[in-house]
């Protein structure tokens, strides 16, 4: 099997597995430039059936770190201790196994710490548009049919386009985006996408994108840019025209994307990072995701776990001391002072 076979192989089984553009080399190769082939490892994880976990991971000998590329997968307690064993286990020098988004099962796991970084808002999709459809609320049904009516009644020039893949132009990307961000500053909010983001969602759009385009005769007006892999679209953007607020067209988009996806025989959709009052109208559940840092000691660990605001506080004493210590006088006074703050108790 020759080199482009292997890599493909190899995506193969990554996008079976996960279903997320974040274990996708593709995108990998796009958003982290630095990852390649050859400065990656792999590490598979296996019953005597099948495979169940393909990860890779980089080595970092010199600071003793090892991290976890796959993003946004889900692992089990079992599973983190199988990674971690075989990793401590193959790589004597490493004190710490970080993974830096997680969907986790529980968090049982010794020598852990868990943090709390996003939330992700996901729509298990029925089979049918219909189904869909009657699983909203009246007054949710309501509303769509209210701004269907008033656009076509209003907007003889609005039409719905999607467009997938090789298709797909860098001035329809760049177009949501500028749009998105212009709705952020109008909210008094920083716009999280910049022109290197919009560079490399295109690039990624040509490969596993689906772009559903709002317009009013030929002029974009509103859409949202999506990533489709198997079953799973991931929806990162939603935008419109701050002009065209009166009809909702943002709504209009992304229902529209959402009954595409069903109509396409797609299982979940992602509606991404925040909780919104929209995305339950949608029907939408949430769950964490987790950056997880495991430990090989419980020394390393226990160091980590420390509160900030304790490790700060010891620091801020320690250089109390030696301050007081190198001027050489006033030591019993200082050190007096101390005892009086600390108070030991069996308690």
């Amino acid at each position: 099997m020759d080199e482009k076979s292997t890599i493909e192989n190899l995506n193969g089984q990554l996008i079976t597995l996960y279903e997320t553009p974040n274990s996708d080399l593709a995108f990998l190769n796009i958003n982290h430039p630095s990852i390649t082939e050859d400065s990656c490892f792999k590490l598979l994880v296996s019953d005597d059936k099948e495979l169940k976990h393909l990860l890779l991971f980089k080595y970092a000998g010199s600071e003793k770190v090892i991290t976890i590329l796959n993003e946004c997968i889900r692992l089990t307690t079992p599973e983190i201790k199988t990674v971690c064993n075989t990793l401590f286990n193959e790589f004597g020098n490493i004190k710490e196994i970080v993974f830096p988004y997680l969907f986790l099962a529980d968090k049982k796991n010794p020598k852990t710490i868990y943090t709390k970084v996003l939330d992700d808002s996901i729509l298990e999709l029925p089979d049918s548009v219909d189904v869909y459809m009657k699983s909203l609320s009246k007054k949710t049904r309501q509303y769509f049919r209210y701004y269907k009516n008033r656009i076509a009644k209003e907007m003889p020039g609005f039409s719905i386009s999607f467009i997938e893949n090789e298709d797909i132009t860098y001035e329809q990307v760049s177009a949501i985006v500028n749009l998105n961000r212009e709705r952020m500053k109008t909210k008094g909010k920083k716009p999280g996408i910049d022109d290197t983001d919009c560079e490399k969602m295109y690039r990624y759009a040509r490969i596993n994108g689906l772009l559903c385009l709002c317009y009013d005769n030929e002029t974009i007006i509103g859409g949202t840019i999506c990533s489709v892999i198997g079953k799973r679209a991931f929806i990162h953007v939603v935008a419109h025209d701050d002009s065209y607020q009166k009809y909702s067209i943002g709504q209009t988009a992304l229902i529209n994307t959402i009954q595409y996806l069903i109509e396409h025989q797609k299982k979940y959709a992602h509606l991404m990072w925040g909780e919104s009052e929209y995305k339950h109208r949608l029907h939408c559940q949430m769950y964490d995701l987790y950056a997880v840092k495991i430990f090989r000691g419980q020394a390393a660990y226990g160091l980590h776990a420390i509160p900030s605001g304790i490790v700060s506080g010891v620091k801020s004493l320690t250089f109390s001391l030696k301050k007081k210590l190198k001027k050489n006088k006033g030591i019993v006074d200082f050190y007096r002072k101390i005892l009086k703050k600390v108070r030991y108790s069996d308690e």
